[in-house]
C-alpha cells in the first residue's frame, strides 16, 4: 500500500511540476512521469526525461523517491518502503499515546521499530555526511550533489551528469560512501 501511494505521489508530482512541450499529450506526459517515478524509485537507472533539465519540484521529488527506494524483495536501495510504513504507524501510535505498535491487527515488536528508525537514521547521517563533504569540494549546486549521493546511496542509477565531473578526491570519497 505504501508504494502505491509514494508512486502516485511522484508521478503527480512531476506531471504537475514539469514544464511539458505544448505538442505533449497528456497521456504521454502521464506515462513519462509515471515511468521515471518508478525509475527513482528501483535500480535501474533508466531515464525518459534528461534529468539535468527537470525542475527543482520533480528533482526534489525523485531524491525523496530514490532515499525511500522500493518494496523489499527486489533489487532496489533506499530505506524501503516498509521501513517508511514502520515507521509511520510508529509515529501514529505515539502521537495517540499508545505504548504499542499495531497494524492491520497485527503487533510490531519493538525490536523491528527500533531497526526501522537506525536504518533511517543510518541512511540520513552517511547522506549528510557525504552531501557535506562533497558540497565544500566540488564545484556544483546543492541540489546537483544530493540528488548524485542520494543516487549513490541507494543504487538507483540515475544521474544529472555531475559523476565524472569530479574531483579526484570527491571521487574517492564518493566511492567510498
Amino acid at each position: 500500500m505504501i508504494i502505491a501511494v509514494v508512486l502516485f505521489i511522484g508521478t503527480g508530482v512531476i506531471l504537475v511540476s514539469e514544464k511539458w512541450p505544448p505538442s505533449t499529450i497528456l497521456g504521454h506526459s502521464l506515462l513519462a512521469s509515471s515511468f521515471q517515478t518508478i525509475s527513482a524509485s528501483t535500480t535501474d537507472g533508466f531515464n525518459t526525461i534528461d534529468i539535468a533539465k527537470m525542475s527543482h519540484t520533480s528533482l526534489f521529488i525523485l531524491v525523496v523517491l530514490m532515499f525511500i527506494g522500493a518494496s523489499p524483495g527486489g533489487t532496489a536501495g533506499g530505506i524501503k518502503t516498509t521501513t517508511l510504513g514502520i515507521m509511520l504507524v510508529s509515529l501514529v501510535s505515539l502521537f495517540r499515546g499508545k505504548s504499542y505498535v499495531h497494524i492491520f491487527k497485527r503487533a510490531i515488536p519493538d525490536e523491528t521499530v527500533h531497526r526501522s528508525f537506525v536504518v533511517f537514521l543510518s541512511f540520513v547521517l552517511v547522506l549528510i555526511i557525504d552531501v557535506a563533504v562533497l558540497a565544500a569540494i566540488e564545484n556544483a549546486s546543492f541540489l546537483e550533489i544530493l540528488f548524485e549521493s542520494t543516487s549513490a546511496l541507494s543504487n538507483t542509477g540515475l544521474s544529472m551528469g555531475i559523476t565524472p565531473n569530479l574531483s579526484i578526491v570527491g571521487k574517492i570519497f564518493f566511492w567510498i560512501f
